[in-house]
């Protein structure tokens, strides 16, 4: 949750304080308990508290529908909100995920596709014609690259680029903000 004004303001206020009390785990559980629920919030809202994600366009809803998962912004899977973690230490609060393509939607970015040579293989029948869907005449069926009755089709791929807008969930927003900075002047006065 690095680069956060918000954070930014709790860090001087702790500065400030720091002479009057000294952090403890109890603490900073408090705390990340607060960052944390900020971080699920924007999951639920999605991304009400830093001004709304940008909404999916009508072919990722189309495909969404399509596949049966959620229509919810980051949420298909609910991998990327299931792996959000929060420690504390005696003087630390995190909350972090180790899934690999976080970053991208928190801070958006360019994905590079670089060109390629692809190849499809076709099942066929004895006599070598395709094979068609049992379902739809209009689609062929696919073989496996080990299928002995097959035909391949070999095409190229230009390379392209994948577009990701930022929509930031790991945002400490000011409702938690003001809630951090209650329980850290609480406990000064303690």
């Amino acid at each position: 949750m690095a680069g956060n004004n918000n954070i930014d303001q709790i860090n001087a206020i702790i500065a400030n304080l720091k002479s009057r009390f000294t952090p403890n785990k109890s603490l900073m559980g408090e705390i990340v308990e607060q960052m944390y629920a900020s971080v699920q919030n924007e999951f639920q809202t999605q991304g009400a508290g830093s001004g709304g994600w940008r909404q999916l366009r009508p072919a990722s809803l189309k495909h969404k529908q399509k596949k049966g998962l959620v229509s919810s912004i980051l949420q298909s899977t609910d991998q990327l909100r299931k792996s959000l973690q929060s420690s504390a230490t005696e003087d630390t609060a995190i909350v972090s995920t180790n899934v690999r393509y976080a970053a991208i939607h928190n801070y958006g970015g360019a994905i590079s596709i670089a060109a390629r040579t692809r190849t499809l293989f076709h099942r066929t029948d004895a006599k070598g014609n395709l094979l068609k869907q049992k379902s739809n005449s209009n689609l062929l069926v696919f073989a496996k690259t080990s299928h002995k009755r097959k035909i391949s089709y070999t095409f190229g791929q230009k390379n392209y680029n994948i577009t990701i807008p930022a929509r930031p969930f790991m945002v400490l927003t000011d409702t938690y903000r003001d809630s951090i900075i209650n329980i850290i002047r609480s406990n000064v006065l303690k």
